[in-house]
């Protein structure tokens, strides 16, 4: 039975290759005119390859979902999640602010409020929603959500060896 994908694939290749094979041979003799317009060219086409692609990776994401998978003998991962942007820093803060032992609150002592303060102002960070969670912090509670979140564009990486059995 013919594969048309796989011959298209096949020929694309052999394609590439001649093409990579011209490209020196067209630096030392072309005019930049040429040169130029073999440039854009190329450019067209790997547009429409990335259009094509991009359907091919949102089938597969939303097909197999995030974590690692195989099909037809090949190891995939698709990794995907969120994207948390304007954190209520303050409130975090305060939620990481309470003694595990006593459950005292500690942000209401001055010199604790201070340093986070300083800590909060002195520059960039990330909060690690694992540590978070692992704090009994929820940043996504529906209720009372510590940031805005996004979706992250879903991507797909195939996997050798050592990735496919981590």
């Amino acid at each position: 039975m013919a594969d048309p994908m796989g011959e298209a694939l096949d020929g694309l290749a052999a394609w590439v290759s001649d093409v990579d094979a011209q490209v020196p041979r067209l630096l030392d003799a072309a005019p930049l005119a040429r040169v130029v317009a073999v440039l854009q060219r190329l450019e067209g086409l790997r547009r429409a390859l990335q259009a094509s692609e991009a359907l091919l990776v949102r089938h597969v994401t939303r097909s197999a979902g995030t974590g690692k998978h195989e099909a037809g003998g090949i190891r995939f991962e698709v990794h995907g999640g969120w994207d948390r942007k304007e954190w209520r820093d303050s409130e975090v803060a305060k939620r990481l602010a309470v003694d595990p032992g006593s459950g005292e609150l500690l942000w209401e002592r001055p010199e604790v409020r201070t340093a986070v303060r300083q800590v909060l102002a002195a520059g960039r960070h990330e909060w690690r929603v694992t540590d978070l969670r692992g704090q009994g912090i929820d940043p996504d509670d529906e209720d009372d959500p510590l940031c805005r979140r996004e979706p992250k564009r879903m991507t797909v990486q195939f996997l050798s060896g050592a990735e496919a059995s981590k």
